[in-house]
Order: C-alpha cells, then sequence, then structure tokens
C-alpha cells in the first residue's frame, strides 16, 4: 500500500484537506455534523471517510471492506475529475451535471457538504501538478 507521501491522492485526503479545512471557519456551524466517505474508482484502495462534529473534523480514515455503512452518503468519481475538482479547474456540480461523478445516500446532505468542500478547493487548490508536498509543506 502506498503512503501518503508517495500517493498524491492519500496526501491530499490524509493530510492537505485535514491541515486546511479549518480554514473554513466551519466550527461555528453547529449543526455541520456528517459522516461521509469519497471514492476515487480507479484508485487502489480509493475509499476514504470523514466525520465532522459540529463544523469540526474529527476523523479521516480509510474506508474498511465492510464499505462503512455509517455514511450519510458518498461522493464517487475517477481521477481524472478528482484532479479537477481538487485542483479548482472544475466546479463540482459541473462534474456531477455531466455525469462523471454520483452522489450516494442522502443527497441533500451531500449537496450541502459539496457547497463546503467546493469553497475549500476555491481556496486551498490542489492541482495535479503540485502534487507531491512533505506532509507539512505545501501552502497553496
Amino acid at each position: 500500500m502506498t503512503t501518503p507521501q508517495t500517493d498524491p491522492i492519500a496526501q491530499y485526503f490524509e493530510s492537505f484537506l485535514p491541515q486546511r479545512i479549518a480554514s473554513l471557519g466551519l466550527d461555528e456551524m453547529d449543526s455541520f455534523t456528517t459522516t461521509f466517505g469519497f471514492v476515487v474508482d480507479d484508485h487502489p484502495d480509493g475509499h476514504w471517510v470523514f466525520r465532522f462534529e459540529r463544523g469540526s473534523l474529527v476523523e479521516t480514515r480509510r474506508a474498511g471492506p465492510e464499505n462503512d455503512a455509517d455514511e450519510a452518503f458518498r461522493y464517487r468519481m475517477n481521477t481524472d475529475a478528482f484532479w479537477e475538482v481538487v485542483g479548482g479547474q472544475n466546479d463540482p456540480r459541473a462534474v456531477f451535471l455531466e455525469g462523471r461523478a454520483e452522489i450516494i445516500g442522502d443527497t441533500e446532505q451531500a449537496l450541502k457538504a459539496g457547497m463546503v468542500l467546493s469553497q475549500f478547493s476555491r481556496q486551498h487548490p490542489y492541482p495535479k501538478d503540485n502534487r507531491l508536498h512533505t506532509a507539512g509543506g505545501c501552502d497553496a
């Protein structure tokens, strides 16, 4: 299995996003409590789970083989769509409308969280050509 230091997608989910998500001020959103998944289809072991409680990210982990039934919803896309979204090159809504991504589960919650993730990608783009960061090193 690759590590976050050698796998740019794992680096994004396990290091980049968790270190920067607080910059959005979500901790003031007491109602933002959810657990959701993000699946990158063509990435080996490419399913991550995020748990937010009262606006704070309290857990980030790789999903286990049991498919994590505690997820309220899951985003699913391939690596090309992933890079477009996290690099700020394409709006996540456009990727979904084009049929290159899907939402599984609670669509309403997924759309609300999607607005947060879209804002995050605009403020902290993670372009593919800038993908091999050290765990604390990128200030994008």
